[in-house]
């Protein structure tokens, strides 16, 4: 853990910033000061995830890559008489400290993934956010390390991934521990015989349930037949007003792809006018920006849930379940402070 305690002096000269703090002062700087708190817990605490209607128990690990809290931003006299232009100021500075310990905790210091279940055969883990399951010649950053590429760092040999997850995905992917029985997974995975479902936060209020048989265009450009199931488990409407509207509505909802193509749950939720939050390439930049700037929540709320099978060679029936990144559960309890 790292406290940072940080006093800054705002030039001021026409008293302008705040005109109640600067009545009888003689400068012409105000003192602000901002503790800023960096932790980042050693074990998961598991705390209690969103449920709704006809919901699962959802279980939210609480293993941030960072966590940032803003513990007090004062200035010289009583806090009560900020304007909102000094305010306004201090939540820049805050944003701006964010995004550079953001950048520095996950890219020299990226979470580990989480073994969530093996055998002798195979194994799953919950990839984080904003990790490759393994390099290519044409995505990735220079440095970052990839999924296979932790493993090897806990220890785990070499494995094969059975299927892709987005890098900015997070979630349960299933890897092969020798090469001779890749086919024979991979075989179920092609007969459509493992069930995948995805947990995801998407702006406006989705139907109850629905069918998205749009196709998606793969990374050549050509068209792919592809089909989603989804479920609205829960809607969420907050007191913040985003553009054009007085408030923001959201919809929390199971999506089961029945194709893997590339993209597809993100295109399929662009297609039905409810976004995933989070999406820059395929959502909407007015909640992004909301989420990213005003709630500190710029990552992609698009999570591998859970896994499904009949193991293809003891004929057991395998059901795996991946708890939630850390930061859905700060969006729960944002939302019930800001809900209408």
């Amino acid at each position: 853990m790292a406290v940072a305690n940080i006093r800054l002096k705002i030039k001021d000269k026409r008293k302008k910033l705040c005109p109640e703090l600067a009545e009888g002062t003689k400068g012409r700087f105000l003192s602000v000061r901002l503790i800023v708190e960096l932790r980042r817990p050693e074990d998961p605490e598991l705390v209690e995830g969103p449920k709704g209607r006809n919901a699962a128990d959802y279980n939210v690990a609480h293993i941030p890559i960072l966590e940032f809290i803003t513990l007090s931003a004062a200035a010289v006299r009583d806090i009560s008489t900020f304007s909102f232009r000094i305010s306004y100021f201090v939540y820049r500075i805050s944003y701006f400290l964010y995004r550079i310990s953001y950048i520095v905790f996950h890219y020299f210091c990226p979470m580990q993934p989480l073994i969530l279940w093996q055998d002798q055969y195979a194994l799953a883990v919950n990839k984080p956010n904003n990790v490759l399951v393994h390099h290519s010649g044409y995505s990735g950053i220079e440095g970052e390390k990839s999924l296979l590429e932790l493993l090897k760092e806990q220890g785990i040999p070499r494995v094969y991934p059975l299927h892709r997850l987005d890098r900015k995905t997070s979630g349960i992917v299933l890897l092969a521990k020798h090469r001779s029985d890749v086919a024979v997974f991979q075989k179920l995975f092609d007969e459509q015989k493992i069930r995948k479902t995805y947990l995801a936060l998407l702006r406006g209020h989705a139907d109850a349930e629905g069918i998205v048989d749009t196709p998606v265009r793969n990374d050549r450009g050509n068209y792919r037949e592809a089909l989603t199931h989804y479920r609205c488990i829960e809607q969420y409407e907050l007191n913040v007003a985003v553009e054009p509207y007085e408030t923001s509505r959201y919809s929390l909802v199971e999506m089961e792809p029945k194709t893997g193509r590339l993209h597809q749950l993100r295109v399929h939720a662009n297609k039905i006018a409810h976004p995933i939050i989070g999406d820059h390439k395929h959502g909407n930049r007015h909640h992004n920006r909301l989420f990213a700037e005003q709630f500190l929540l710029p990552d992609l709320f698009l999570h591998a849930c859970e896994l499904q099978f009949t193991h293809p060679f003891n004929n057991e029936e395998i059901i795996i379940n991946a708890p939630l990144p850390a930061f859905w559960a700060r969006f729960d309890e944002i939302r019930k402070e800001l809900s209408v």
